[in-house]
């Protein structure tokens, strides 16, 4: 994030940020949260490619809020949507189960305490939110040295394979009886490997390599003392450890009523999810822990903070809004509760970002970091270029290679490709890129959105029944009724990149343009509020998105006010 235009940027700074506008921001970005999360949740998108769609929202609402405040923010959209679209990959749907004081072991029902259901749900939360968080601090950090990134790529996966490697190596710690024989690989969702004479050499050997290239990482991150740099490596070798030793110490907290027994036998439906569902989870927030390490070693305030308020709120958030899904208990159909969870979900997790947001931006006006006209050098540029467009490359990969492969990979050139081509300029390369990312993002969100509305509307239109299609079945009817907007998004997508290739920049309009592109994301939530309502039709829960989508233009129509009232305040002081 840097200043576009100093003029606009000392015109906020001047009058400063009111309340008023904090509050209309919020509503905003909670209200599109809470609708874009739900849809998330509905038949027709999967749980990494539905995330893209409250997470490349919020990220154009970011670049909004600081195009408004004379700031370029065109890269964050599709890291911040990108970045938490990979949290999609979590389940926890037997947590709802163990609310309501239910276990399920086979045929029969356990009692378990309600508060270690929301415990998980708190990790479930930050193993969600967390991506997301060190995603936005690494894209509000900016360019760094190899040897940070090295760290920040090292460290947390070091900590999250370690802790995959001991479930594997050391099943009988993790996962109780397992000297019976009673867990079968092929039936176990963790996929625990036997082990063998020679698997704790295995696994130490491949402790010291990962804690080398911990060691590695102190030496390429910072020039520091002999003291200092040992305690750097205790620090590391700590939080490893203590990462290692959590799940046979705590046994307990990751596989309840183990000490019952009633892990025996072949693993149900709902053990085996259990077992596959804690470990996931806690892999990822082992990621987290290592993440934020790197971001203190290294004084990455920016990730720090956006990891921390981010990945730590959402676990607050997320358990309490699953709080909802008790009215299962006392009234299961007076609304669908689980929607109320989501809803209640999306809107905890936007105001998590509208925090970040506005630190964010008193740093970037507190620092007057301006757009810098010095270019890299030809080896900079193509490794930066290179290793950006293989980041997005790899992520739209893992989210559409189970269930939309071929197209995933179509998605994947439509960045690629144009992202190359702005590396064989010389002149602009940055700007370029920036909107290159931007364009992507609009196009990506769009396209994601029809893509999944496409599965309902056929049965509305009565073209097939529920039976015949899921999120994953494209009869011929869901293709044609995909195919004519899927090619209009792809085409003027195709078109506004050759733009941000061409002709820069794209996604920095001037500032009598502010009507037309306040006039645009309003057509962007009225298209959301419509996906919303064909993805849910005709449940009840139908008016709470109405209620909530008229409480975001309300928010968003009084923000704009207050924005044109500046900028005319301002005209007529220059007069």
């Amino acid at each position: 994030m840097n200043i576009a235009a100093p003029e606009i940027d000392q015109r906020h700074k001047d009058n400063r940020t009111s309340m008023r506008e904090v509050v209309f921001v919020s509503l905003v970005f909670a209200g599109m949260g809470a609708i874009t999360w739900a849809i998330r949740g509905t038949a027709g998108w999967g749980g990494m490619d539905g995330t893209l769609v409250p997470g490349l929202t919020w990220g154009l609402l970011w670049w909004y809020v600081c195009w408004r405040k004379g700031i370029d923010a065109r890269g964050i959209p599709l890291w911040l949507g990108l970045g938490i679209t990979l949290g999609g990959e979590l389940g926890y749907g037997q947590y709802v189960s163990w609310l309501r004081g239910e276990f399920s072991v086979g045929d029969e029902i356990l009692p378990i305490s309600q508060w270690l259901s929301l415990t998980w749900f708190g990790i479930c939360g930050i193993g969600w939110a967390a991506p997301g968080g060190i995603a936005l601090g690494w894209a509000l950090a900016g360019r760094k040295s190899l040897g940070v990134w090295l760290a920040r790529l090292v460290v947390p996966l070091g900590f999250a394979f370690l802790t995959r490697i001991a479930i594997q190596t050391w099943p009988w710690l993790f996962f109780p009886k397992w000297d019976l024989g009673l867990y079968v690989a092929e039936l176990n969702a963790t996929g625990a490997a036997e082990t063998s004479t020679d698997s704790q050499g295995t696994m130490l050997a491949i402790w010291f390599f990962c804690a080398s290239l911990c060691v590695v990482v102190c030496v390429l991150t910072a020039k520091v003392r002999l003291p200092q740099w040992i305690a750097r490596g205790i620090l590391i070798s700590a939080v490893g450890i203590v990462s290692l030793l959590l799940l046979p110490v705590a046994q307990w907290l990751f596989f309840p009523n183990d000490e019952l027994g009633m892990f025996a036998g072949p693993l149900g439906g709902h053990l085996s999810r259990t077992v596959y569902t804690n470990s996931q989870n806690m892999i990822v927030v082992g990621w987290w822990l290592g993440a934020l390490l790197v971001a203190a070693l290294n004084r990455d305030r920016q990730t720090l903070l956006a990891g921390l308020v981010i990945g730590a709120g959402f676990g607050v958030g997320f358990p309490l809004s699953a709080l909802w899904c008790l009215g299962y208990q006392y009234d299961p159909g007076l609304v669908d509760w689980w929607k109320m969870w989501e809803l209640q979900s999306g809107f905890n997790l936007g105001l998590l970002y509208v925090a970040v947001l506005y630190w964010a931006v008193a740093e970037v006006e507190k620092k007057g970091v301006k757009i810098s006209g010095i270019e890299r050098s030809t080896y900079q540029k193509w490794c930066e270029t290179t290793a950006a467009a293989t980041g997005v490359a790899l992520i739209v990969h893992v989210l559409s290679r189970d269930y939309f492969l071929s197209m995933g990979i179509f998605l994947a050139i439509l960045y690629v490709v144009p992202m190359m081509l702005t590396a064989c300029y010389k002149e602009a390369v940055g700007d370029r890129q920036r909107g290159v990312s931007f364009v992507y993002s609009v196009f990506l969100l769009l396209f994601i959105m029809a893509w999944g509305a496409s599965e309902r509307e056929g049965i509305l239109l009565g073209l097939y029944d529920p039976q015949a299609v899921d999120q994953y079945a494209w009869p011929t009817a869901r293709k044609i009724i995909f195919a004519p907007v899927g090619i209009v998004i792809v085409a003027a997508g195709l078109f506004q990149t050759w733009r941000a290739i061409f002709y820069p920049p794209i996604g920095r309009p001037s500032s009598a343009a502010a009507p037309l592109i306040s006039a645009r994301l309003v057509d962007l939530m009225t298209f959301t509020g419509v996906v919303g309502a064909i993805s849910i039709w005709p449940a009840k829960i139908g008016a709470c998105y109405a209620i909530v989508l008229c409480l975001v233009l309300f928010a968003f129509n009084r923000l704009n006010l207050m924005n044109n009232r500046l900028t005319t305040d301002a005209a007529v002081k220059s007069c």
